[in-house]
């Protein structure tokens, strides 16, 4: 799903079809197999940021709504496998299984495919776990662990 202005989901989600990335010398294009929605996609798409907040949202992102075709497509986590690596990438290869955390700098995941550099925040999945849990490790694997450790003080034992 695409966005071009901020809003609630039902008035500015569109459904289109966008160009398969091609990734750089020193990038991974990931195909994405799963995602998650979270806070921040919701907050960012309607502007639903604390005071003073959504005038600095505005002016990083644009006025009206995402100005940067790459910024228009929401998610910021995603678990897939490595299509294709550009010329100097050596810490991935193709197939490589993957968790990636895109966060607000590339954004994206709930695109089919993706590109990151390779020294992006990317890790290779366990093969223990299923592409739906892994993407969902990184918000709210961190969410429950802040809950669970610093709010119920739930300890070893």
């Amino acid at each position: 799903a695409v966005y071009t202005r901020w809003g609630s989901p039902e008035m500015v989600l569109k459904i289109k079809e966008v160009d398969k990335p091609v990734p750089k010398e020193n990038e991974v294009l990931i195909k994405n197999f799963s995602t998650t929605v979270t806070a921040a996609d919701m907050r960012l798409l309607g502007l639903h940021v604390p005071t003073g907040f959504g005038i600095l949202l505005r002016l990083a992102f644009g006025w009206g709504g995402p100005r940067n075709p790459k910024k228009q497509i929401l998610g910021l986590q995603s678990a897939g496998v490595i299509e294709a690596v550009g010329e100097n990438v050596t810490d991935f290869k193709i197939f490589d299984s993957v968790l990636v955390h895109q966060g607000f700098q590339y954004m994206g995941a709930h695109a089919e495919y993706s590109c990151l550099p390779e020294t992006g925040l990317i890790i290779e999945k366990s093969e223990s776990m299923t592409y739906d849990q892994a993407a969902s490790l990184g918000f709210g694997g961190i969410t429950a662990l802040e809950f669970l450790r610093d709010v119920a003080k739930i300890q070893d034992g």
